[in-house]
């Protein structure tokens, strides 16, 4: 039996086939992208300038600073929304364990 899906679900459909990889790779950065920052910070590391006066020290160091800043702002991006979702979830399943009828012990008086 066929079911109708709808325009959206077969536009949906169409996109993800159509783009596979471009989805597999973004699944991944958002996997690992909290290495990225760490990543950016070790290479800050490895480039700062050891003679403050050289030109093109003080360039790759700049660059990789700006890199790691970048880098860090889009994890922060990222990490407070995915940490908002947690919380709400879990201040959700803790509230409805303290108003679930199952939950609520009654006592006796008399």
């Amino acid at each position: 039996m066929d079911t109708y899906l709808g325009w959206y679900d077969v536009k949906l459909i169409r996109f993800c086939t159509a783009h596979k990889a471009l989805i597999e790779l973004s699944a991944l950065l958002i996997i690992f992208y909290p290495l990225v920052p760490l990543a950016a910070y070790i290479n800050l590391l490895w480039k700062r300038p050891k003679d403050p006066n050289r030109s093109r020290y003080k360039t790759a160091f700049r660059e990789a600073e700006y890199l790691a800043m970048i880098a860090h702002s889009i994890a922060g991006g990222i990490e407070s929304p995915l940490q908002f979702i947690l919380q709400a979830s879990v201040q959700k399943n803790y509230r409805s364990e303290l108003t679930h009828p199952d939950t609520v012990h009654h006592t006796r008086s008399g």
